[in-house]
């Protein structure tokens, strides 16, 4: 049986690879254990620093499940559910300095789908968040329904796979559509040939194929010719490529 061995004596099936996971989370060192954890097991990671970043993502993209910190620089965590609870039902999972009933007991009245003192075992985060995303495997959930895609002046449908930069619309092939949609959706992140080889053109990464690279030169000129700094889709040399 293929699975994801956690080193606690347990082996868990492995979910879904592209469910994407927001990690709000403002302690560097935390955030990136979470984002290195998580990485490993095949998920799509987005990183925030504070709620009004988060709210500004999860509104525009698809995000499966939040992993939040209880102590966000302008609110609780707690505060941020309510907020989340009036427009949205994605699974949320909060993240605790330290533990208390009273904390708890307030934050599955208001919604939240698990509460985790972070002095446990970080891989105990894991195991919850699988579970989670077990439980809601077979539902269509809410944000499986969005399909915008908003980043800055960058807008994309990918129900109709519609491009637009600022009023311009663009055309794209389905292939060029995945690629900046993977891209934007992870912003500023610097993501391998490997992954985007796998993730848009569903095959491994060879050193002689330049399909990706004629690609993402087809893209960035459509963007150029919208208006797009040209800067804003970087190649990282040796390493892959990231939006802006």
């Amino acid at each position: 049986m293929t699975g994801v061995w956690l080193g606690i004596g347990m082996n868990i099936d492995k979910v879904h690879h592209s469910r994407t996971i927001l990690i709000v989370e403002p302690d560097h060192n935390y955030g990136q254990q979470l984002i290195e954890l998580f990485w490993r097991e095949g998920f799509v990671i987005k990183r925030c620093q504070s709620a009004l970043e988060a709210e500004n993502f999860y509104k525009n993209a698809i995000v499966d499940l939040m992993l939040v910190s209880n102590q966000l620089p302008e609110m609780k965590g707690l505060t941020f559910l309510k907020q989340c609870r009036q427009v949205s039902h994605i699974p949320f999972v909060l993240l605790a300095d330290n533990y208390s009933d009273t904390e708890c007991v307030n934050s599955f009245f208001h919604g939240v789908d698990d509460y985790i003192s972070r002095k446990q075992p970080i891989k105990e985060v894991l195991c919850r968040v699988i579970a989670i995303l077990r439980r809601i495997q077979h539902r269509q959930l809410p944000s499986n329904k969005t399909k915008l895609l908003i980043v800055d002046d960058l807008k994309m449908d990918k129900q109709s796979l519609a491009v637009s930069y600022k009023e311009t619309t663009l055309s794209m092939t389905p292939i060029q559509f995945n690629l900046l949609w993977t891209l934007a959706f992870q912003q500023n992140q610097v993501l391998s040939k490997d992954y985007l080889y796998r993730q848009v053109l569903s095959r491994e990464f060879s050193l002689y194929d330049r399909s990706l690279d004629m690609h993402l030169s087809r893209v960035r000129r459509k963007l150029v010719s919208a208006g797009m700094p040209v800067e804003r889709l970087k190649t990282s040399h040796g390493v892959g490529y990231s939006f802006s």
